[in-house]
């Protein structure tokens, strides 16, 4: 596990987006990983890449992922399939749900995540990452505004009912008004009330669009989306005008954020691709990982799973093993981790017993002893948010080093630490000793009994 604090957060975010500002196209063709994911992508894409007909992509090409997993709290596993394209991502968050529904495959909350800073690891869980420092629309370094450029506008009062927009944005963040974007005749049309903003006329038109699509194999002629708000979501500002280069031409563009993903209207390109959907999955993957991926063999960000064995004083001058707790972790730039935790009672019964869940984010400094790479410290924040408790606790290990623990038959290497918890009703701290037998799998030797915040 590896935890982050403040500052290394926010300094590790600022390099990473002047990677981002810079950073070439992503060209890694992966087909859909999955017949679902293919499914979604065909209907709107399939007759756009095969030049049937002339029109806005979707998702894109192809994806510049293949099928990757992510921890996810709540899922079966801690973890869920998703896939990354340069609009956008599939998810099967629940692969029980109803395989013929348009909703088994869903899309994240891309652009919500980057415009708050709130990086989703759960349907109600977050790990706060920073908003993002990205152009939301056209080249890098075009003079578009930022992600996080529009977070203050989420609260900003909607339009009236058919006004004309002619308000802007530039690229500092800055709202102003032109009434020369008037001539464009778009006006603030669909109230949406789920958070007060009205969907521009031409980004309505958009989302209620009809034409050639592909269902179940099937060309017809239908509604480009099931459902209007199914593939951006709703409204979180109102749209406003900026000016921004587009492969290198100086357009007016009108931008309107949404959950899901950015819409953008450029009058001056053709017919057909007026009304885009921003590189939404390509700005999220950045944001999130640090770089674009080279090749297919890099292009899932690295998981792994970390196995706990949890013992106790038992009275006695012994060790009672009181639990097994799991971790699934993805890895960040700068050695650091967000993912899900299980914790299991060992009452000595065949199949532990569950207990307890919740999600971390971590932070790994590492030496080299005797060519070996290993721990040098290690901070890591759970929040337990299903159990007998909930709470927090931080966690704090260092003092690695070569060496065997002969409470750890096998071990290869051990530090100590101590656990700070708070549950709302009982707190407290206590130390603790640590002895690896891998990378990935851990004896904890507690001084005193188990934090609630892990178990009961």
């Amino acid at each position: 596990m590896h935890n982050r604090t403040q500052t290394r957060r926010f300094t590790s975010i600022l390099v990473l987006l002047a990677v981002i500002v810079a950073a070439p196209a992503f060209t890694l063709a992966e087909a859909p990983a999955n017949e679902y994911f293919e499914r979604t992508w065909q209907r709107t894409d399939q007759q756009v890449a095969s030049s049937e007909v002339t029109r806005t992509w979707i998702w894109g090409p192809s994806g510049f992922t293949p099928g990757c997993m992510e921890p996810y709290f709540k899922t079966a596993d801690g973890e869920r399939e998703v896939q990354y394209f340069d609009k956008s991502r599939m998810e099967i968050t629940d692969p029980l749900a109803d395989r013929d529904s348009d909703w088994f495959v869903t899309q994240g909350l891309l652009a919500t995540e980057m415009i708050t800073g709130q990086m989703q690891v759960g349907d109600y869980e977050h790990v706060d990452w920073g908003p993002a420092q990205v152009h939301i629309a056209g080249d890098a370094g075009g003079g578009s505004p930022s992600y996080a450029d529009f977070a203050p506008l989420m609260t900003a009062p909607p339009l009236d009912e058919n006004q004309v927009i002619t308000q802007t944005l530039d690229s500092n963040g800055t709202v102003g008004e032109d009434q020369s974007y008037g001539d464009y005749g778009v006006t603030a049309q669909e109230y949406v009330p789920d958070t007060d903003h009205r969907v521009a006329s031409v980004f309505w038109d958009f989302m209620n669009s009809q034409g050639p699509i592909i269902e179940n194999g099937v060309s017809s002629s239908g509604p480009m989306f099931a459902n209007p708000f199914y593939a951006v979501g709703f409204p979180l500002t109102e749209a406003y005008w900026t000016s921004v280069a587009v492969r290198g031409v100086q357009q007016d563009v009108l931008v309107q954020a949404f959950q899901r993903r950015v819409l953008t209207y450029t009058p001056g390109n053709d017919d057909g691709w007026q009304v885009e959907a921003g590189n939404v999955g390509q700005h999220y993957y950045m944001w999130r990982y640090g770089q674009a991926p080279s090749d297919s063999a890099d292009a899932c960000p690295d998981t792994m799973m970390v196995m706990f064995h949890v013992h106790q004083p038992d009275g006695d001058g012994g060790w009672e093993s009181v639990a097994l707790t799991t971790t699934r972790e993805v890895w960040h730039p700068n050695d650091v981790a967000t993912g899900t935790w299980f914790s299991y009672i060992d009452d000595g019964s065949e199949i532990p017993q569950p207990n307890s869940s919740g999600i971390l984010v971590a932070d790994h400094s590492y030496t080299t002893v005797a060519g070996q790479r290993i721990l040098s410290g290690m901070t890591a924040q759970i929040t337990q948010i299903d159990g007998p408790t909930t709470g927090s606790a931080l966690i704090e290990a260092g003092s690695f080093s070569l060496g065997t623990d002969p409470r750890a038959p096998g071990s290869q290497f051990k530090g100590s630490g101590s656990i700070e918890y708070d549950t709302g009703t009982e707190s407290g701290s206590l130390a603790f000793d640590v002895a690896a037998t891998s990378t990935s799998t851990f004896h904890v030797f507690l001084d005193g009994p188990a934090p609630p915040v892990f178990f009961r």
